[in-house]
């Protein structure tokens, strides 16, 4: 007990003045920490004005090299403004890269103003020194679209497309924004085989497959586009080869190019030709995730589906409704083909009409079949011919009650449509 009043007492004692020495330095340190934290301050409401109007800035700030950079490079986005103001870009760009020598917007600007001097235009006229300034702005971030664009353009100058493409790379990859602006550019372009073969050679990165999903909207010809993704397809994400396979087979097939639909969906992993052409009803070809290559099956108020491991599918028609029970996309070659399955209505329930409808991607209604509606078990088959010009065709089953008043259930198994 004695031991512990006396380590509470030596725990409680004041510790004693350091002398004269210490206290010298602590004022010492103060003072110096003074003008830091005044520089800290004034940096901030500097980067703080910079964000406003020039007209909202204080007057006794808006000389400040800083402010007068920052109210340029708001305008200096419009190459018209830079080229009609050079004087006062040139100016502020130079008094801002004497301040902060590593600033890329005053680089940029400076080379913007260099390379809109064609030759023949001024004693200032050298694009090659803009380009040298664009280098060099990108060599303090790669994160400047517009010092990017100028080295786009340089390499197109100089015929360098691999090189250009590098340039819309870094673009793209740090400015998703900037996709809308881009990609019209860049799917007129890739009609050209010297840009579609540098441009393969991105296809790993996060922007392509967005870009191969849109390109044919954005004019491109779709032969081109698909050229593109044979070239790339070994360099994609193993995860997005499925998603840009699909989305651009349904392009295809929405322009009638049946052909080359059918070659990009036979490399689409987890379809495949076997699967691609495989119309039974099993795990694969019900997985959402391969629309529209797959069966879209119905669960509604009206109509619900259930698969068994087997392949039979049990519908269930409520109350005098009709539903779509199952639909798909099918790119069967033109041909003469047998649509065959097994039916099997549950005793003592009214029969249910089930009804087949066939249309061509062009509109063309190629077959409407009804499927007699027979008490048991019963097997259906009908020939169907798919011409020339149906090489994709949009397949529908709908289920009507016979008895409005009651539900009905029925089973169909060992589906199949072969030559």
């Amino acid at each position: 007990m004695l031991d512990r009043l006396i380590s509470l007492t030596v725990m409680t004692q004041t510790t004693p003045d350091a002398g004269p020495v210490w206290r010298w330095t602590r004022r010492i340190v103060a003072l110096l920490c003074a003008p830091l934290a005044v520089f800290a301050a004034y940096d901030s409401a500097i980067a703080y004005w910079a964000t406003q109007p020039s007209n909202a800035v204080p007057a006794a700030l808006r000389d400040t090299v800083q402010l007068r950079w920052a109210e340029v490079e708001r305008r200096s986005i419009d190459p018209a403004w830079i080229a009609a103001n050079s004087t006062q870009v040139e100016a502020a760009a130079m008094a801002q890269l004497r301040a902060s020598p590593l600033n890329s917007s005053a680089l940029r600007a400076l080379g913007l103003i260099a390379a809109m001097n064609k030759p023949g235009a001024g004693p200032n006229a050298d694009p090659e020194a803009g380009f040298a300034l664009f280098r060099a702005a990108e060599r303090v971030t790669r994160r400047d679209g517009l010092a990017q664009l100028g080295l786009i353009r340089a390499a197109e100058q100089a015929g360098d497309m691999a090189d250009g493409m590098r340039h819309y790379d870094r673009i793209l990859t740090t400015a998703p924004a900037a996709e809308d602006s881009l990609f019209p550019t860049l799917a007129r372009a890739i009609d050209h085989i010297e840009v579609r073969e540098p441009l393969a050679a991105l296809a790993a990165r996060p922007w392509f497959g967005r870009f191969l999903g849109r390109a044919i909207d954005f004019g491109a010809d779709p032969a081109a586009v698909v050229d593109l993704y044979r070239r790339g397809f070994r360099t994609m994400q193993s995860s997005d080869k499925q998603a840009i396979g699909l989305a651009l087979t349904t392009q295809l097939v929405d322009r009638g190019r049946l052909p080359e639909a059918r070659a990009v969906a036979a490399t689409i992993p987890g379809i495949g030709s076997a699967v691609r052409d495989q119309f039974a009803l099993i795990a694969m070809t019900v997985n959402p995730s391969l629309a529209p290559l797959a069966w879209k099956l119905t669960n509604d108020e009206a109509v619900e589906t259930s698969l068994a491991a087997s392949g039979r599918l049990t519908i269930r028609i409520s109350n005098g409704r009709t539903g779509i029970v199952a639909q798909r996309l099918m790119l069967a070659a033109p041909g003469s083909y047998t649509l065959s399955h097994d039916v099997t209505y549950d005793p003592g329930e009214a029969a249910a009409d089930l009804a087949w409808t066939i249309i061509c991607k062009s509109g063309k209604q190629l077959a409407a079949l009804r499927v007699p509606a027979k008490p048991g078990h019963n097997r259906f088959s009908a020939r169907i011919d798919v011409p020339a010009d149906c090489g994709a065709q949009s397949w529908q089953l709908t289920a009507t009650p016979e008895d409005i008043q009651s539900t009905s259930t029925v089973a169909i198994d060992h589906l199949s449509f072969v030559p």
